[in-house]
């Protein structure tokens, strides 16, 4: 569906595209746009809750979110941060790349990994997880912080020098 539209935009045949994407959008079940707005709301509950530091009502709901949307990336994400609070590593990341899974783009996985694995004391992995992580975005700040400081703890001023002097080179 969605190449079809790219080809006809990409011709300039908009009034056909816009024809062929309203009826795919007509098409769409509600009953998927409404479990779409269940899962947000639950996770947006259990992001309240995890602000309130309440991790295991959090918890409940972003599994909840889950349940109603199984490929809803930022509850994985998020299930993922609350069980690194609780030291279930194992489980945070099979949270992450589970969202990683889904969405192979996905930098905050990618960043949440690379923290699990630091905690761990697992650094090279960590190391590694940083730089997936800018490789999809490499405007990311706090990823090259990270990475930077982590290189620095390991004794490398070298590279952290390198993350740093890459990521300013990209503002100019």
């Amino acid at each position: 569906m969605f190449k079809k539209i790219v080809r006809y935009f990409r011709n300039d045949k908009n009034d056909v595209a816009i024809a062929d994407l309203k009826a795919n959008v007509s098409a769409i079940d509600l009953n998927d746009s409404k479990s779409i707005l269940e899962a947000v709301g639950l996770k947006e509950k259990g992001d309240q809750l995890f602000n309130d530091s309440k991790l295991a009502e959090a918890k409940t709901l972003y599994l909840e979110s889950i349940s109603v949307d199984p490929n809803f990336v930022d509850a994985f994400i998020n299930l993922g941060v609350v069980f690194r609070e609780q030291k279930l590593f194992s489980d945070a990341i099979l949270c992450f790349d589970r969202a990683i899974s889904i969405n192979p783009n996905e930098v905050y996985a990618y960043y949440n990994c690379a923290i699990v694995c630091q905690m761990q004391g697992d650094l090279q992995n960590a190391i590694k997880q940083f730089q997936k992580a800018l490789e999809h975005d490499a405007y990311f700040d706090l990823v090259c912080l990270d990475l930077a400081a982590l290189h620095c703890q390991l004794g490398d001023s070298k590279s952290a020098r390198i993350v740093l002097l890459h990521r300013l080179s990209l503002t100019h």
